[in-house]
């Protein structure tokens, strides 16, 4: 009623009358009817009163199944996956949400004591209120029964109208639960603890059975559960059943049965893991973590996929009902879908909130998705669904019949690109013979004549052959190699004439029985029929080609340059249609039984090349593409009336169209394009339906005369049902025709004689393709065998097919089966109370007896014989096992995948990670004589650096701390002089491997300068990166300056990943570096070269350094355009927000630039040093001020800017002064905050400060014109007529994308390759985190440039950071953890 509502209000009375003239009288006879007779409604009786209400029913009636009919032949969109239904919005944030399968109903928790339940299309059905709070809620399904748990902690059973039943005190604590269906128990777990619960006493009590404890701690809590179905049901208990926890950043995996702990992997993810799932075959398990990654896991924990693509962290993740996909909602707003076969995204949907919760069930097409505070429901619409797995790219489907309903069967062939052709049975999807290709060769065109049984195929290097589809797999008959021909050949067809249908049956039948076409065998009957080969060139010739050898008969000149690009036979109308790339469509009349058989009859020239042609009786549609000019168009001809129909540009593809197919008996046409767009067209060329597939579809074709359509996409055959797409009148005239029940067709053996004869990989590319599963569920194992096949074709292993022992043992299983659910049914009618009790057969006293012996047996038993293993005997004597070297030994990981993914580096404890960054670093290298000669140099140039540095205003010490002093370079130069004495008495010794930190900078330029010849007794095994740091500080003065940029990028690669105190080393050289006696020369190329570097470098290693700002402050005023840009770019990293550039303007105003250039650097470090002074004692006078105001009660107002840039060309002077009050925010900072902590303030602070105050200033001017030109606008204003602004309809939410198979884009998706990772430590620069810019776009259809200035000063350290998307690798672990 809703819908026929909907339709009744989209159509006008307008349109209505413009359709319909007729109906327009008559509407306005039955309005003036209606207005006389309500006038006279005083007046009239019963009888008439009945009458008019009956005709106006009647009226109604006509009007509003017009309406529904116009409407439904109107181009609708169609769309195939998941579909928005309702949102429900709360107050309050939901606690939890289920989704009762059995009633189709969803149970969401708004609050600790009350329920709401809703239908799947989001109607609320009731609301309950409970009498205790609870926490979360599960439902057994098997028993009807609802389970709840709380903090206290307790387990309640629950009713289905929600009251509570019993109540059951646990021991331990609950923090999640799980029904487990196979056993029909409840599985909870918490804080060191997993428990399993048994149903008792008519499933109206729950009693703990199982705790497991042993091998836990309290700081085991586990959030996430997932459960393993028993495998195989069989008469007797089964063995075991893993359970998978997750606690923090790992899982634990735990045997049910036996209440043990399996195994315990604790490093699964950088960051906490939010949801697990379990596939079951094969057994893998698939986890999502707050890093971003879903990552999915063998049996032995060996990552096998990763899918990256999350902006920020994931908070949930499901099971795609249909299909191996997954669904995955983060905190960057979005909901995702992964394929498993493409491993790839293939979907994205933006909700505009974080998804905290998803809920699907397997098989089920409602989903439910959650949001704090927002419910939303969805259903999946299934347009289309698997047919046929096939295993390789579908690149053309034909679809044959023989010409004759209900005599032969109905055939789909398929050419795919591994090489092979298959016919398909569209009924059942099965496969009934299968043509192998040579290796390498690949299907240009093909043909099935299903008459004869006979396939001809031509390939892309030029050849034709025939083979016969009686074999399985086809031999091949004759073949015509592409070097006897004249010209290559590109296209071809098979023209049918048929004289006699029940003869050519009868023929047919002859030929299935004798298993070829060379045997057909009628005695005294002569076969009139004809089968005619033509075949295009690429020199635009048609050549008439011999049935029975594939040589020449006949040949004619049909396009005048260039190939040919299609050929299509139209018997029912003798006709041949062809087409070429001189943009001309030709239309030959055939004479099958003349030796010239062709015989031009029209000519139809266009202007862009034809690429698809289809027939239908009398007519031919063909579709006109050109890239270059973005043509992508379909054009419907009728070559009896001699008319050509177009449809409007705007309903053409906007994509490459891959393929174009008829069904004559509706009178439609179908076509596809690259954008997953199929389009359906009436017999006048107009437009009926817009289906997205959410998927690329490479072909398309009809199979059968009821309008459905297979649909070849990637590797898999779909299927798609008339009764989804086409109009009601359509599927009347379907329903109302008589169809002939179809023929079976019947898979034909596959030949054991050939299979033997094959080699392995064509064994498997005859087995792979079969039909696809009813439950609509794919194997994972293939998915992951396509993602790591190394083979180009990427092809699936598929088992063979069972022998005779296989199905006698499953037939054995399934008696086991039946006689087991008998055996389940009845232990569940005990527990539900239903069973009623049979009479006791009498006691025999055979009986008796029997009863007698086996307590007999019970009590007096054998006991069993148990060997006791001989005790070894200590030998004094024997050297025990050293333990200190089995502690002292190294850490190795054992759980290292290898194949696909590169060798991991192997991970220390932690502990001993700690214990290395405490202890100081006394491990120092042995190097050549240019080092101890730098190392001279060094130590002469020290005293010089230290009395610089001293003078110099930057380098005060914070208080409270001391400043670093470099290493004696005399100690560390005898040290090593002993070293290599050392080492010279042990050249005979065999030299180890280098540490793997100092072989990644083996082979660059400046390590070989300094290093010459490094092997084991330089770079010993115990050496460090902190020590190695720490000499390369110590040589950063004595190098070239081309040597220095390769040390400073060395060091920040070091000690990135590992910060100490050589850090500070390592800043102070850096400054010491950049402000020595003769400082670097911005005007020499290697000496830029190093400022950049150093600078570049103190931003990584120390970005909240007081120097490292003063240093940037003084290099901008002293360098020239380009450096100039590039310091701001680091001021911008480090944490300026300085979109208009006050401070850029201030640093300009303090000298001319040319005066800059040539001052001394002491002198600009002076007047930088106390601007950043001045400005910092302001801001944190300004921070007293505010925290005293708050401590009184008082609130800092202001306004929190719109998080985006504006661009560089607006200016404040540009903008509005007017501010929404609706905008501004109350600040409140709490009692915690002390005085105290103004000491910890960045100084880059200080400089936002400065731009905000420049800001606030720059506004107020900007305020006092604004009022000004107010008043005289308000003059204006008053002069002139009012307006109204017609405000343009608001569109509705575009419907949510599928979560298909394949993403919608322009082009062909292509395979996932990642690029190779070398082992070792990454080389390249690359900091602790990264910044992205992600704004928040919001809906406003009158924008304001005033938006994005705050008006009212805000107080700095209030307000929000730029984001920051940190780099596991590169992070600190006791920051992120």
């Amino acid at each position: 009623m809703q819908t026929m509502n909907a339709i009744l209000d989209d159509e006008s009375e307008d349109d209505i009358l413009s359709l319909e003239p007729e109906m327009e009288l008559e509407t306005i006879d039955t309005q003036e009817s209606l207005q006389d007779s309500l006038q006279d409604s005083f007046l009239e009786t019963t009888e008439d009163k009945v009458r008019r209400l009956w005709h106006v029913l009647r009226t109604a009636v006509y009007e509003s199944t017009e309406k529904i009919r116009r409407h439904d032949w109107k181009p609708m969109d169609l769309e195939h996956g998941l579909q928005h239904v309702q949102r429900v919005t709360f107050k309050n944030a939901i606690r939890h949400v289920l989704h009762n399968v059995v009633t189709k109903e969803f149970i969401c928790m708004k609050s600790k004591t009350s329920i709401c339940i809703y239908h799947c299309d989001g109607r609320k059905k009731q609301e309950y209120t409970l009498r205790g709070p609870i926490e979360g809620i599960v439902y057994a399904r098997q028993i009807n029964r609802y389970v709840a748990w709380n903090i206290c902690p307790q387990v309640k059973v629950l009713g289905p109208d929600f009251q509570v039943i019993s109540t059951n005190q646990s021991k331990q604590t609950i923090t999640c639960c799980l029904y487990n269906e196979d056993l029909n128990e409840i599985v909870t777990a918490g804080v060191g603890n997993v428990c399993t619960w048994h149903f008792y006493f008519g499933c109206r009590e729950l009693i703990c059975a199982s705790t497991i404890t042993i091998g836990l701690t309290q700081e085991d809590v586990f959030t996430e559960l997932a459960l393993e179905r028993v495998r195989g049901t069989t008469v007797t208990m089964p063995h075991s059943q893993r359970c998978y926890a997750v606690c923090g950043k790992g899982v634990a995996v735990f045997d049910l049965l036996k209440a043990t702990v399996i195994s315990y992997e604790k490093r699964l993810h950088d960051r906490v893991i939010t949801g697990i799932i379990l596939f079951e075959t094969p057994r893998c398990v698939v986890t999502s973590s707050r890093d971003g990654n879903i990552k999915i896991w063998d049996e032995n924990w060996n990552l096998q996929i990763m899918f990256v693509g999350h902006r920020g962290p994931i908070t949930a993740l499901a099971l795609y009902p249909h299909g191996p996909y997954l669904l995955s909602g983060s905190e960057d707003e979005t909901i995702r879908a992964w394929s498993l076969e493409l491993a790839d995204q293939v979907d994205e949907i933006q909700m505009g909130v974080t998804v905290t919760c998803l809920g699907t069930e397997l098989g089920e097409d409602s989903i439910f998705s959650c949001a704090n505070q927002r419910l939303d429901f969805w259903t999946i619409t299934h347009l289309y669904r698997q047919h046929t797995t096939i295993g390789h790219n579908i690149t053309a489907i034909k679809n044959r019949s023989g010409g004759f309903p209900g005599r032969f069967p109905v055939r789909a062939a398929c050419s795919c690109a591994d090489g092979t052709v298959r016919l398909i049975c569209p009924d059942t999807g099965e496969i009934i013979t299968s043509l192998l290709l040579g290796r390498g060769q690949q299907v240009a065109d093909f043909d099935y004549c299903l008459p004869r049984e006979a396939l001809l195929v031509l390939t892309k290097r030029g050849d034709l052959l025939k083979a016969n589809a009686l074999t399985n797999p086809m031999e091949a008959q004759w073949e015509v190699l592409a070097s006897r021909q004249t010209s290559q050949l590109c296209c071809l067809c098979i023209y049918t004439h048929i004289v006699d249908k029940e003869l050519t049956h009868s023929r047919w039948l002859e030929a299935v029985a004798r298993g070829s076409e060379g045997k057909i065998r009628i005695l005294g009957v002569k076969d009139n029929d004809r089968f005619l080969l033509i075949a295009g060139h690429q020199n635009g010739f048609l050549s008439m080609l011999d049935w029975r050898s594939g040589s020449t008969h006949y040949q004619v000149q049909a396009h005048e340059s260039g190939k040919l690009l299609c050929l299509v036979a139209n018997p029912a109308n003798q006709q041949l249609i062809s087409s070429g790339e001189d943009n001309a469509i030709k239309i030959w009349r055939v004479f099958p039984y003349a030796q010239e058989s062709l015989s031009l009859l029209m000519n139809l020239y266009g202007a862009h090349p034809t690429t698809h042609l289809c027939i239908m009786k009398t007519m031919f549609m063909v579709a006109f593409q050109n890239p270059v000019c973005a043509v992508h168009t379909i054009v419907l001809y009728d070559v009896r009336k001699k008319v050509r129909k177009d449809h409007h540009p705007a309903n053409d593809h906007e994509a490459e169209i891959t393929g174009l197919c008829a069904c004559p008996e509706l009178k439609i046409f179908a076509s596809t394009c690259k954008a997953g767009i199929v389009k359906i067209w009436d017999h006048n060329n107009q437009l009926i339906r817009i289906l997205h597939l959410k998927a690329v579809a490479d072909s398309i074709s009809f199979c059968n005369d009821v309008g459905n359509i297979f649909l070849g996409i990637e590797r898999n055959l779909y299927v798609m049902n008339s009764s989804e797409y086409l109009p009601q009148q359509y599927l009347l005239r379907i329903a109302c025709r008589d169809v002939s029940d179809p023929v079976p067709d019947a898979p034909i053996p596959i030949s054991s004689a050939a299979v033997n004869s094959l080699p392995a990989e064509d064994s498997q590319r005859l087995r792979g393709p079969h039909a696809f599963n009813s439950t609509g569920i794919i194997c994972l194992c293939c998915c992951i065998r396509l993602f790591s096949d190394p083979s180009p074709e990427g092809s699936v292993v598929l088992p063979v097919k069972s022998d005779v022992g296989s199905l006698e043992k499953q037939d054995q299983l399934k008696e086991a089966y039946a006689s087991l659910a008998m055996r389940d049914e009845e232990i569940l009618l005990i527990q539900r109370g239903e069973m009623r009790g049979r009479k006791k057969p009498p006691r025999t006293k055979e009986i008796l007896q029997q009863g007698f012996r086996k307590y007999m047996q019970l009590l007096y038993a054998e006991t069993p014989h148990i060997e006791i293993p001989e005790i070894p005997i200590y030998d004094p004597n024997e050297r025990l096992v050293d333990l200190k070297s089995l502690l002292n030994r190294p850490h190795q990981c054992r759980n290292i995948v290898r194949g696909f993914f590169p060798p991991l580096a192997r991970p220390e404890p932690w502990s001993e990670v700690t214990a290395k960054e405490k202890k100081p670093s006394d491990t120092l290298t042995r190097h050549s004589s240019i080092f101890l000669e730098k190392l001279e140099l060094l130590e002469k140039e020290n005293h010089k650096a230290k009395q610089h540095l001293g003078q110099s205003p930057l380098i005060a010490a914070p208080s409270g701390q001391k400043v670093r002093k470099l290493s004696s370079t005399a100690a560390v130069k005898n040290e090593l002089v002993a070293r290599r004495r050392s080492s010279q008495l042990s050249k005979g010794v065999a030299s180890s491997p280098l540490p793997v930190f100092v072989t990644s900078f083996k082979g660059t330029s400046w390590f070989d300068s300094i290093f010459p010849e490094p092997d084991s007794t330089i770079f010993p095994q115990d050496l460090t990166e902190t020590a190695f740091a720490e000499m390369l500080i110590m040589i950063l003065r004595t190098v070239d300056y081309d040597v220095k940029e390769g040390i400073v990028k060395a060091l920040v690669f070091l000690l990135q990943s590992q910060p100490s105190n050589v850090t500070t080393m390592a800043h102070d050289a850096l400054i010491t570096a950049l402000n020595g006696p003769s400082p670097p020369d911005q005007k020499i190329q290697p000496q830029e070269n190093f400022i950049r570097a150093a600078l570049w470098a103190l931003k990584e290693l120390t970005p909240n350094s007081l120097e490292l700002l003063v240093e940037l402050m003084v290099q901008y005023l002293q360098s020239d355009i380009m450096l100039r840009n590039n310091i701001m770019l680091l001021l911008a990293d480090i944490g300026l927000l300085d979109p208009h550039n006050f401070f850029e303007t201030e640093m300009n105003s303090w000298i001319a630039f040319d005066e800059a250039r040539t001052s001394n650097k002491q002198k600009l470090q002076h007047l930088s040093s106390a601007w950043l002074k001045k400005w910092t004692r302001k801001f944190k006078e300004h921070i007293q001020t505010a925290l005293k105001s708050l401590k009184k009660g008082k609130t800092l107002r202001g306004t929190i800017p719109v998080p985006r840039n504006p661009s560089p060309s607006e200016s404040p002077a540009d903008l509005p002064k007017k501010v929404d009050p609706d905008q501004t925010t109350m600040i409140r900072i709490p009692e915690r905050l002390q005085l105290g902590s103004l000491e910890q303030l960045h100084p880059i602070e200080a400089v936002n400060y400065f731009c905000e105050l420049q800001l606030q200033q720059k506004l107020k001017v900007m305020m006092a014109a604004e009022k000004e030109e107010a008043v005289k606008s308000q003059r204006d204003r008053e002069k002139m007529k009012n307006t109204v602004l017609f405000l343009p309809k608001i569109q509705r939410e575009r419907a949510l994308l599928r979560l298909g198979e394949t993403t919608v884009t322009g082009k062909q998706l292509e395979k996932l390759h990642l690029p190779p990772i070398v082992s070792g430590p990454l080389t390249f620069d690359i900091g602790r985190f990264i910044k992205l810019a992600v704004p928040k776009i919001n809906l406003n259809p009158f924008p304001s440039a005033i938006d994005n200035y705050p008006i009212q000063h805000v107080l700095i350290t209030l307000r929000h950071s730029p984001q920051k998307y940190f780099i596991l690798e590169r992070s600190y672990v006791s920051n992120h953890d």
